[in-house]
């Protein structure tokens, strides 16, 4: 699996050639976790139905009990995951962030995963 590494802002890097990339490690497909929970549904032009379903089965009054197996099913979805090894969720009210932490075992081996969404 070879994916392109993102900077510390989240922008794709460029100008290292192939040290802009992850090949075959872990950190692969662990970012492909993160990239994929930060896709909303409708929000690439070139394919409007992937995403997660943030708008139609997370946010909203009474679906509290749909946050967990949503991301957990985007999470098994992502190509080179084989399983959640560990999973939390920490929603802030203050900040109104919600936090992801998961442990993933992967084709390569294992990674952690922290989103901030």
């Amino acid at each position: 699996m070879r994916y392109r590494k993102l900077d510390e802002n989240g922008d794709m890097t460029f100008g290292h050639q192939q040290n802009d990339f992850y090949r075959n490690v872990p950190d692969a497909p662990a970012q492909a976790v993160s990239t994929r929970l930060k896709l909303w549904t409708g929000e690439w032009f070139l394919n409007s139905q992937d995403g997660t379903p943030y708008q139609f089965q997370i946010l909203g009054m009474g679906k509290v009990n749909n946050v967990e197996p949503v991301l957990r099913q985007r999470i098994l979805q992502t190509e080179g995951v084989n399983e959640i090894i560990n999973f939390d969720v920490d929603y802030n009210p203050n900040s109104r962030n919600v936090i992801v932490n998961s442990s993933i075992d992967t084709i390569y081996g294992t990674s952690t995963v922290e989103v901030v969404l």
